[in-house]
């Protein structure tokens, strides 16, 4: 969730398959916070270069036993992640930016020129170096 400022400058990227909703965020003392967007995508962009990350997939027994849990999530152990830079470099910017990595990890990748608009309190930023 992002507050209408970081939505509209989100916006103003143009960033490719990003969409946004109202959202209510309810404190634990019931005070609601209106000034909030839910983010999503419509698409996946997979540029993880697994020739170059370090990482393990899960056993089959334990893909097929989160599938029966319905969790969904990584298929696969990484330790050390790396991105496919030769196809970074040939995508377009605004697909680039920010967007939900394919490939199975799901997380949210940002760029750096625009991780500004994520620092604050409430949220933890991963270098992708360091992850």
């Amino acid at each position: 969730m992002v507050t209408t400022d970081i939505r509209k400058a989100l916006l103003d990227l143009d960033i490719s398959d990003f969409f946004t909703h109202p959202a209510v965020y309810i404190h634990a003392d019931d005070e609601w916070y209106e000034d909030y967007w839910f983010c999503t995508f419509t698409e996946e962009f997979d540029c993880w270069d697994r020739d170059k990350s370090d990482y393990r997939a899960q056993s089959e027994r334990s893909v097929v036993r989160h599938k029966e849990l319905g969790l969904v999530g990584e298929n696969h152990f990484i330790f050390k992640y790396r991105l496919n830079e030769h196809l970074l470099d040939e995508t377009p910017l605004n697909e680039t930016l920010f967007f939900k990595m394919g490939g199975g990890s799901g997380k949210v990748t940002c760029n750096k020129s625009i991780k500004h608009l994520f620092e604050n309190e409430g949220t933890q930023l991963t270098l992708v170096e360091e992850w």
